[in-house]
């Protein structure tokens, strides 16, 4: 195990442990997988099953009436021939357990831990979630014998970004970067999300943003979008959220992962929903177009004929009809619908041969319908009055 101190305040009253737990192997989740052991104690994604209190207080934990800790149950360990009376069917249970037995010891040791010694004063000022914690009647709100209060979190923030989020809680201005990556970005806005310490920080991640907008690539990743719009809904940017959402909704390929953060439901369900309705837009742009060349008799039948007949043909082969559509939403955007629809052929010669009436270019039409759209992006006040759960 590697332990890391850090002094965000060397005069610190309180103790914020920050685990880091290495990622399994492959061989330890082959083990997991094949035991069925703990399937009542868990729930469907391999967490813990936690009580409603647990859920509200987030990461910290209450002591049991005992004082105790409450500890994981996990089965004992039993050696394998001390099932043997009980056949080949005993012995596999026995290994079985004995492999999940090793998974679980060497996962413990290969625990690294962060020490953040912080004020207990600072952190409750720019925190509201961390005020009743620490100031409540809480084991984290006693002294232990070293004198100092202790916070321990669940392993899922990132040490360096929860650095950062403390100097800046701290006023330890010299320890926050001038520049940080998006994925930095992302990972301090899980943070400041859940310590609910928005107002602290706001000022830095607009400075940070403005700088990664001035660097911004042409074209970007699901998970690109993903961290963007987390970001910009956890520091209430409105105007940044309705312009990005916009982006998404036209040119995400996965608009509907949150690649890990915590985006609420309701932001990826409307983005989805956007993005169909964008899609069947451009859709029904296409049908108004058909419509019009069918009712325009100056048109060769024989040509126009051929035209919608390539067109249909066309729509169905690379999936982009009605039904289709809704089917791939998700994963379609803007950009992969109109180079889709660039991508089709159309018959190069007329079928009439050119002797009679004038012929449609129904393959530029079909081109140009599709460039533009009126749909814009996310209203981020529609979207908090419509109950979207947040910590502040």
């Amino acid at each position: 195990m590697a332990d890391t101190y850090i002094n965000i305040d060397p005069d610190g009253d309180t103790l914020i442990i920050l685990p880091l737990v290495q990622p399994a192997s492959e061989t330890d989740d082959a083990a997991w997988e094949r035991s069925s052991l703990f399937n009542d104690n868990n729930d469907m994604d391999g967490r813990s099953s936690h009580s409603d209190e647990d859920e509200m207080r987030g990461n910290s934990s209450l002591s049991s009436d005992d004082g105790m800790e409450d500890e994981p149950s996990f089965p004992e360990y039993m050696p394998p021939e001390t099932l043997s009376c009980y056949g080949q069917e005993s012995s596999e249970i026995a290994s079985v357990i004995a492999s999940v037995s090793q998974v679980f010891q060497d996962n413990t040791k290969s625990k690294d831990t962060y020490y953040f010694k912080v004020s207990m004063k600072q952190l409750s000022l720019a925190s509201p979630r961390a005020k009743p914690i620490l100031l409540g009647p809480y084991r984290e709100s006693i002294p232990t014998a070293d004198g100092l209060r202790h916070w321990e979190f669940e392993p899922i923030f990132d040490p360096e970004a929860f650095k950062i989020v403390m100097s800046i809680l701290h006023a330890q201005f010299h320890n926050v970067l001038d520049e940080v990556s998006l994925e930095m970005l992302s990972k301090i806005a899980v943070i400041v999300d859940d310590l609910s310490c928005r107002d602290s920080v706001h000022h830095f991640a607009k400075l940070w943003l403005k700088e990664l907008d001035s660097a911004a690539a042409s074209s970007h990743d699901g998970i690109y979008y993903a961290r963007k719009i987390f970001t910009l809904w956890v520091f209430s940017l409105e105007e940044r959220f309705r312009i990005e959402t916009h982006h998404a909704i036209m040119h995400s390929p996965d608009i509907l992962s949150s690649f890990g953060l915590p985006i609420p439901v309701q932001i990826l369900e409307s983005l989805s929903q956007n993005r169909l309705s964008m899609l069947q837009e451009k859709l029904e742009k296409i049908q108004v177009l058909i419509k019009g060349v069918i009712s325009h008799d100056s048109q060769c039948l024989l040509c126009a004929s051929a035209a919608m007949g390539a067109l249909t043909m066309n729509m169905h082969r690379h999936r982009l009809t009605s039904e289709d559509i809704v089917a791939r939403s998700d994963n379609m955007s803007s950009t992969i619908f109109r180079d889709t629809l660039m991508s089709f052929t159309y018959p190069k010669a007329a079928a009439c041969k050119g002797k009679v009436k004038p012929h449609v270019n129904l393959e530029y039409m079909v081109s140009s319908c599709t460039l533009e759209s009126e749909f814009w992006g996310l209203d981020l006040k529609q979207l908090l009055y419509q109950n979207i759960s947040r910590r502040f």
